[in-house]
């Protein structure tokens, strides 16, 4: 078995290719078959302008990606992808727990992201990691988590 070496990394301009290429991939099966998504590929280089980002390095490749941004009081999950060759390793829960690290930092209290109602197995992670659902407004669905 191979050792795996996962690291969290600030994410810059350079990444946005492959972000958008991991993103591409993550969605596809909702991009397929949902409607009213919003653009979760073309909107990275711009959503990061707007507040911190991280990749997952995995063994040197970048495997995932979460974008931010601040606001009323809370850290706002904008995207949040992992490459589906490297799922069920934990990078999504890796990119969490820093986006948690620097809510503190900041001096918020809870984190929020909106989803979609139909993106099931993305609501059913969430809750598992102490997210709950604070609002459900067909499509949207709005969760947050209290740190």
């Amino acid at each position: 078995m191979m050792h795996q070496t996962t690291k969290i990394l600030t994410a810059g301009p350079g990444h946005v290719p492959r972000m958008q290429a991991i993103a591409a991939a993550a969605y596809a099966d909702a991009l397929a078959g949902l409607d009213g998504l919003p653009d979760v590929i073309g909107s990275i280089g711009g959503d990061m302008e707007a507040g911190p980002a991280w990749v997952a390095q995995c063994d040197g490749q970048v495997a995932g990606f979460l974008i931010a941004c601040r606001g009323d009081g809370a850290l706002k999950l904008v995207n949040l992808a992992v490459e589906p060759a490297f799922g069920g390793r934990g990078l999504a829960r890796m990119l969490l727990t820093r986006a948690e690290q620097s809510a503190r930092q900041r001096g918020l209290t809870r984190l929020e992201l909106v989803t979609h109602a139909g993106m099931t197995a993305t609501r059913g992670m969430y809750r598992h990691l102490g997210w709950h659902e604070a609002q459900v407004t067909e499509p949207a669905v709005y969760l947050s988590k209290t740190l």
